[in-house]
């Protein structure tokens, strides 16, 4: 159960993400580790003592905590303590999820559609930019060949200001030496 639909949520537990129509809310931190205790419980109630002691353990946190940081998971999502369309309080109990979250398969969720488009837009530019470099690599021209070896040999022997010895490869005739 990798990614998870909780109502009109999509949840993507490995990528610690999740988002509402596409769109990605602003769940981290403590929030988001609220969020998985409250997931994994499902609709069953989430006592402040379990909340407490996974949420925040080894730190000591008492009702308050708990409920100021649900309060702050429902601004993320959205949610109205007094009409809640996610997470219901249970008075001097603790909190529960409103709906069931229910397994997606992976290939089906809008954030995988995403990382899909993304990777083919990757692959694209890479092709691009391969194709690039190949067209764009300079090349000596057809018609302007390289000065033979001989003749680059001849000229830094000039340059020097020693003449060839005779046992050297001579310069064929026609090439300056």
């Amino acid at each position: 159960m990798d990614t998870l639909r909780l109502l009109d949520l999509e949840i993507d537990r490995p990528a610690r993400r999740f988002c509402r129509d596409g769109q990605p809310l602003p769940v981290n931190g403590l929030s988001w580790t609220l969020l998985e205790v409250l997931l994994a419980h499902g609709t069953d109630v989430v006592e402040f003592d379990t909340l407490a002691a996974q949420v925040w353990a080894p730190a000591v946190v008492g009702e308050d905590a708990v409920s100021q940081r649900v309060k702050l998971l429902r601004q993320a999502l959205g949610d109205d303590s007094r009409q809640p369309r996610y997470i219901r309080s249970v008075r001097g109990r603790g909190y529960q999820l409103c709906a069931a979250p229910k397994p997606m398969p992976p290939a089906t969720g809008a954030l995988h559609l995403r990382r899909g488009r993304a990777g083919v837009l990757a692959g694209g530019i890479a092709v691009v930019a391969l194709l690039g470099t190949v067209l764009l690599w300079p090349r000596a021209r057809p018609g302007s060949p390289a000065q033979p070896l001989l003749q680059r040999a001849a000229h830094y022997a000039e340059m020097g200001g020693r003449k060839q010895p005779a046992y050297a490869c001579p310069v064929p005739a026609g090439v300056a030496g």
